[in-house]
């Protein structure tokens, strides 16, 4: 296995897809394919967002997406989702 991570582009939103409705639709959620392309694009989309995708080959099994928030004081990255997919997650 050698899985490599990478800024996402708005045309890997269609891989994360499967990743965001196993896991929320998993815990009795009701996501769609269009919900989830929009609620991802929403996020990339947003000014000052930082989204990774990890990719085994060509398949992702994860991605983690927010954005950069500034304060009177600080800057700061509020993570809005993190997800990998089931099959790679260690179980202890």
């Amino acid at each position: 296995m050698n899985i490599k991570f990478r800024q996402m582009q708005k045309d890997d939103i269609e891989k994360v897809i499967p990743l965001f409705m196993e896991y929320w639709n998993g815990a009795g959620d009701e996501w769609t394919p269009e919900l989830v392309h929009s609620r991802v694009w929403q996020v990339m989309g947003s000014p000052d967002s930082y989204c990774l995708i990890a990719e085994n080959g060509r398949d992702a099994v994860g991605f983690a997406m927010g954005r950069f928030e500034t304060f009177y004081d600080l800057k700061a990255y509020n993570l809005v989702e993190i997800i990998v997919a089931a099959k790679h997650q260690k179980v202890v």
